[in-house]
This record gives C-alpha cells, structure tokens and sequence, in this order.
C-alpha cells in the first residue's frame, strides 16, 4: 500500500498512529512523503482491510498534526494459478463475482481528464458498472434502453459530447449524459448499420480526429465517424474487419487512432486520411480488442488478446509481436482490455463459464502512481506515475482555455541543478488534458543516473512542477 502526504510527516508519529483491521504483520518504509506499507508475509486473499492513521499523526519539525482520523478501506483479490506472466508481473482477480455477461472494460476520467475508475458494460445485466480499487462499487448507468452495452467509451471532460459516455449497444450508439441538469439520461445518438455483431466504440481524446467518435466490427470493412449530432459518416474502408479499435494515449505511439483487423494487422489510421501498417503477423489472427499502456509499466506497448488461445500479445512500435501471458479466457468481444490509473491492465474474462475480470500488475512495490491536489483552475499537472519509475513514467496534465485557442507549451526534465536533460513533449496545444511519457533518457538517448529530477511544465505564461525519481535498473 502506497499513502502519499502532500507535505514532509514525523515518520515516527504516523508510523504510532498507524492500525490495520484485520490485525495484520506489516513493515514500513518511507519514500520522500510517501509511506510504503508491505504485508508479513502477505495480504489475506479475498479480504477486506481498514487502514487508519489517528488524528495526532504530525508533520515533520513539530508541525500540525492531522487533526482528524484517515481511514480507507480496501478489498484483495486472489492471485490466479494457470496464467503464466512474465518475471516481474502477476495476475490477480478483482473482488466483485456478481457478473452476469462482462463483455467490455473503459477507463473513466474525473472533470481534469486524469482516470479515476474502470467501467465495465454487462450484456447479462444490461447496464455499466464502475470498477474502483475494492471492486464493483455501483451501477454507473441502469436504463431501460440499455439492452446489450458490448463497448463503452468515456469522453474527454471538454470534448464535443461533454464528457458523457457512449454505449455501443446492439446497433444503436447511445450517449450517457452525465453534466447539467441531465446526470444519467440516455438518448439515442446514432443509428449503426444491422449486424449480429458487437460494434466496438472509441472516442478521440485529443482533438486532432475533430473529438468524434469511432465504431467498428469484426464483419465489416469499415470504420465511421459519428459527430456530437449523430451523423455517421464512412471513414477507412477495406480493413477486412475490425476487431479492436483505440486511440494512443501519446508516448510512442502518439495519440492516433489505432485498428486490428480480422486479417491480423495493426494499422495506424491517420486523421487526414490514409494508414500505416504497424505489425501483421499469424498469431493477431483471431485476436480481440486493443489497450495501449498509458503510463509505461508494460513498456508503453499495445496489447491485444486472442480468445482462440488464451494468449495475451504485446505490439512493439516497432512491429514486433510477442506473447505476454497465456492461459487466460478473454472475452471475444472487442473492447476487452483496459488500462487503469495505476498502469494495471485490466482483462473481461467471459467463457460462458468464468466471468471475472483480472488485472495483470508489475510487480514494483517502489513505484506509486502520484495524485497531484487539484491544480488553480483545474489546469496544470494533474498526475504522474509511476513515481519512483525505473524505465517509464507519465506525466498527465490539463492545457487551460485561456479564450486564444492552441498555445504554446513544453514539458522539460531537470536535474537538480536545474540542468534541463530531456524534452519529453514541446508542441502548440489545445485547451483540454494532454500526457506525455519520458524514459529516463537524456535527450541523447542515453540513461539519466538514478536520482531526483524535475518536472517543468510551461503552457503559455503558465509554470508548474513536480519531482520525479528514478531508481536503480
């Protein structure tokens, strides 16, 4: 467990102030203000813990104390015998048994675009549920026109659909509205063409496609366009079925929009039109879905899952394919796969016998996903993680509306002389959330030594900065 203060604490003050229930052994180790709390030998499976940290907790030097009790509660899962992971990686069920038909998993953002929850669209029960750390803590959308929701998507918090949800659902799109006076209502917002087919659904995060949405599937040739008025427009043919569709979260694959298609290629369809084969190889035949790694801890890969095999396949930017876990029961729908705020890839298992979903996690108990307080105006660094990072970590951030339109900005790292080292993002923006990716690397290409570094981030006028730590490989 990971407990971040946003300020220097007595490390023996908490450390005394400090209870878990069930009575549990436990160590402790302290990164900067971020307390690490690791079991003796390890967590109970399937259990549900209360954490507290009592009210006269203090700061460092004699500051003020908490003042009040901190508790939260967390629920495990249980770590998955027959699925075979890589060294350093394992997979874990999510607590949460009551699954009907799971068929498609979406990464919900707050009001400053950084991802808060996973939603999950269940054909059995004919609604989405939210995901959150303890499991399924509610339904996001129960509504009688709800009938088989097999993709969602979650648009970005200022883009043309207002941040709503959009449902694939049997061969309508439906918007969830979720702002103003409207909170839950869904509406019809466009026809999609007659099939037996699940349509799979993307929303355009950074503008550069006009903010529309996309649908596919496997039986058709063809990807659309759908606008915030509903009209569906043809927009890449000849694509041999599309079996997962995505955007890039930036890094090394940018923030385009990406297709699998039924003949076992990954292309990269422009916004201007046009594609770019990335990999085609004989195993992504017959594969499902796509989740790109928006932080770094799988590598910053694309990842797709063949239910044919049980086989979870990693694509390199380069197009290199390879096996990343197999002996899995995936879900054969296209929306399949999700990252989650902390880097954990999340998996709809759905064989008509096992209904669950899991979560594929690095095994690093040194790095933390760093929830940044609510910068001024909802612009500025919203989140960064992992933190510390060994290869990759992800800086998250809001481009503020300023009445201009694009500005200019820069996300430069520094050491602590305030020697800048690398440029991971330098480009004109437009208002809304943008993230960028550094690897460690000087702008060189070669590996920064292991040690505190600096963030910068400038947007117009606008400076704003956080540290970052590198640890040994």
């Amino acid at each position: 467990l990971r407990v971040a203060f946003d300020t220097a604490m007595d490390t023996s003050s908490v450390e005394g102030a400090l209870s878990i229930e069930p009575a549990t052994a436990f160590s402790t180790q302290w990164i900067g203000p971020t307390l690490l709390i690791r079991p003796a030998p390890a967590w109970g499976a399937m259990t549900r813990y209360r954490v507290s940290i009592a009210a006269d907790a203090a700061a460092a030097g004699g500051g003020a104390t908490l003042g009040a009790e901190f508790s939260f509660e967390f629920e495990t899962g249980t770590s998955l015998a027959g699925i075979s992971t890589p060294t350093g990686y394992s997979a874990h069920q999510v607590p949460g048994d009551d699954l009907q038909d799971p068929r498609s998993l979406e990464a919900g953002t707050d009001d400053t675009g950084a991802p808060d929850r996973l939603l999950l669209g269940d054909t059995g029960w004919d609604r989405v549920v939210s995901l959150n750390d303890r499991g399924f803590a509610q339904a996001e959308v129960v509504d009688g026109m709800l009938s088989h929701p097999a993709s969602v998507a979650a648009d970005a918090w200022d883009g043309i659909f207002d941040g709503d949800l959009l449902v694939a659902d049997s061969n309508t799109l439906l918007r969830v509205r979720g702002s103003g006076g409207s909170d839950g209502q869904v509406v019809s917002l466009a026809s999609l063409p007659a099939s037996a087919d699940d349509w799979i659904v993307a929303i355009d995060p950074s503008g550069a496609y006009g903010g529309s949405a996309f649908v596919g599937r496997p039986g058709a040739d063809s990807v659309w366009r759908v606008d915030a008025n509903g009209s569906r427009t043809s927009f890449a043919t000849g694509l041999a079925g599309v079996n997962g569709l995505a955007f890039g979260p930036g890094g090394s694959f940018g923030q385009d929009l990406y297709v699998l298609t039924g003949s076992g290629v990954v292309l990269r369809l422009h916004a201007g039109g046009g594609s770019v084969e990335i990999a085609s190889h004989a195993s992504l035949t017959g594969a499902r879905s796509l989740a790109l790694d928006p932080i770094g801890s799988f590598g910053g890969d694309l990842y797709t899952v063949h239910s044919g095999n049980g086989s979870l396949l990693r694509v390199a930017v380069n197009g290199a394919v390879t096996p990343f876990a197999t002996g899995l029961t995936p879900s054969p729908g296209g929306d399949a796969l999700a990252f989650d705020r902390f880097g954990d890839l999340a998996i709809v298992e759905n064989d008509g016998s096992t209904r669950r979903i899991l979560k594929i996690m690095a095994d690093n108990s040194d790095s933390v996903v760093t929830q940044i307080p609510a910068p001024v105006g909802g612009v500025g660094i919203t989140l960064v993680g992992p933190n510390p990072f060994r290869e990759f970590s992800r800086v998250h951030f809001v481009v503020p509306d300023d009445g201009v339109g694009a500005i200019s900005g820069c996300l430069s790292i520094h050491d602590v002389r305030g020697r800048r080292i690398a440029v991971p993002w330098e480009d004109t923006a437009l208002p809304g959330p943008l993230s960028a990716t550094w690897n460690g690397r000087d702008d060189d290409g070669s590996a920064v030594a292991p040690g505190v570094y600096f963030v910068r981030l400038q947007l117009g006028a606008r400076e704003y900065s956080h540290k970052l730590v590198r640890l040994s490989d």
